[in-house]
C-alpha cells in the first residue's frame, strides 16, 4: 500500500481541514514539538481504514479522537494497491444517543471516482492487528525498541511479528521433551531390574526349538491327520443318523395318517368302478335322447293328427288306417325305449 493524500477535519489537534500530499515523497520523516499531532496522522490513517486505532481501547474511537469542542470528525485517506487507487472516507458526528458513522469507499476507474463494494481490510490485505504490527508501529514501543536491550528487543520484536504462538509451542515442546525423558528413565530403570538370559541359555533354548520343529511338528501332523480321517467318519455316521431320524419322521406321519390314506384308497376303487360304467351311463343317457325323441315326435303326430281330422273328413278311414300303421311303429319304438331305459336303470342301480 502507497498513501497518496490524507485529508483531516476535527481529528485530535487538526480540528480546521489539513491536507497532506504524499506524491512527490518517497522516504521522509514526520518532525515537531509534543502534541503538534504527528501520532496523530498515523492515526488517522489507521482510523480511515479500520475505524479505530492501536492506542485506544474503547468501543467507540471517533469519540474519543474528535477534535476539543467539535461534533463532526472526517478523514479522507487516498491510497494506491498494485497501481489501483482507492479513496476512503470515513465520518463520525455527535449525537446525544447514538452517533451517526458513515464510510464510503471508491475506486478510481477511467479518471473518475466509483464506489466500490470490498472492504478496506480486503483491498488491503490485512487486518488491524497485523497492520499495527507490521506497517505502523505502536507509540512508545518504537522508543523502547531503540533504548532497550537485546531482551527487550526481542520480545517488543515477538509481540509485534505476533511469534507469541511460536514462544507457546516452544514451551510445550520443552515440557513434553521432559517428560519424554522421565519415561525414557523409568524405562531404563525397569529394564535394568529385568534379568536377561545368558548366552549359553539362548543356545540351549535354539536347539530345544529346532528339536521341536523336527521331531515334535511332523508327529502332531501325523496326529492331525488321523483326527482328520476319524472326523470325516464321524460326520458320514452323523449324516446316516440324520436321514435316519428324518425316515422314521416320515413314518410316523404315515402312521398317524393311516385312516386317511385307507379312505383315499376306498375312494380311488370307487372312481375305477365308475370309470367302467361310463360306457354304460353313455348308453342310458342315448336311451333317454330317444325316448325324449319319441315322446317329441308323438306330441307332433297327435297335433298333425287333430288337423288333418278337422281339415279332411271325407278321408277320415285312410288316414285312421295310416295313423294306425304309425302308432303301430312308434309303440314299438317306445317300448323298445322303455325297454333299453330301463336296463339302464337297473345297471345303475347295481353300480350304486
Amino acid at each position: 500500500m502507497r498513501p497518496i493524500k490524507l485529508t483531516v477535519e476535527g481529528f485530535t489537534s487538526f480540528r480546521s481541514r489539513q491536507v497532506i500530499d504524499f506524491n512527490e515523497l518517497d522516504l521522509f520523516a514526520i518532525t515537531g514539538a509534543t502534541g503538534a499531532g504527528k501520532s496523530s496522522l498515523l492515526d488517522a490513517i489507521t482510523y480511515a481504514i479500520y475505524e479505530k486505532v492501536p492506542r485506544l481501547n474503547v468501543r467507540d474511537h471517533g469519540k474519543e479522537l474528535v477534535s476539543l469542542g467539535a461534533d463532526n470528525l472526517k478523514v479522507e485517506f487516498q491510497f494506491a494497491v498494485r497501481k489501483q487507487e482507492y479513496s476512503v472516507i470515513r465520518s463520525w458526528r455527535y449525537r446525544r444517543k447514538n452517533p451517526e458513522k458513515k464510510c464510503l469507499l471508491y475506486r478510481l476507474q477511467n479518471g473518475t471516482w466509483e464506489p466500490c463494494s470490498l472492504k478496506v481490510e480486503e483491498i488491503v490485505g490485512m487486518d488491524f492487528d497485523t497492520f499495527t504490527r507490521v506497517i505502523l508501529l505502536p507509540q512508545g514501543h518504537f522508543d523502547e525498541f531503540l533504548k532497550g536491550n537485546s531482551v527487550k528487543r526481542r520480545i517488543i520484536l515477538r509481540e509485534l511479528a505476533g511469534f507469541e504462538i511460536f514462544e507457546e509451542m516452544r514451551k510445550k515442546a520443552s515440557e513434553r521433551e521432559k517428560e519424554a525423558k522421565n519415561s525414557r528413565q523409568i524405562i531404563e530403570a525397569s529394564l535394568n531390574d529385568l534379568d536377561p538370559p545368558t548366552e549359553d541359555e539362548i543356545v540351549q533354548k535354539r536347539e530345544a526349538l529346532i528339536r521341536l520343529e523336527q521331531e515334535r511338528i511332523p508327529q502332531l501332523q501325523r496326529q492331525e491327520k488321523v483326527a482328520q480321517t476319524q472326523l470325516n467318519s464321524e460326520d458320514k455316521l452323523l449324516e446316516l443318523v440324520n436321514k435316519l431320524a428324518e425316515t422314521q419322521k416320515k413314518l410316523s406321519v404315515l402312521v398317524q395318517n393311516e385312516s386317511q390314506i385307507l379312505t383315499l384308497t376306498h375312494r380311488l376303487e370307487q372312481a375305477q368302478k365308475t370309470d367302467k360304467i361310463k360306457d354304460k351311463w353313455a348308453l342310458v343317457n342315448q336311451a333317454r335322447t330317444e325316448y325324449q325323441k319319441a315322446q317329441d315326435a308323438i306330441k307332433l303326430a297327435e297335433n298333425k293328427l287333430s288337423q288333418a281330422q278337422k281339415q279332411f273328413e271325407n278321408t277320415k278311414l285312410e288316414l285312421r288306417e295310416q295313423l294306425g300303421k304309425r302308432l303301430g311303429v312308434l309303440e314299438i319304438q317306445r317300448r323298445e325305449a322303455e325297454r333299453q331305459y330301463q336296463e339302464a336303470e337297473y345297471l345303475l342301480t347295481l353300480t350304486i
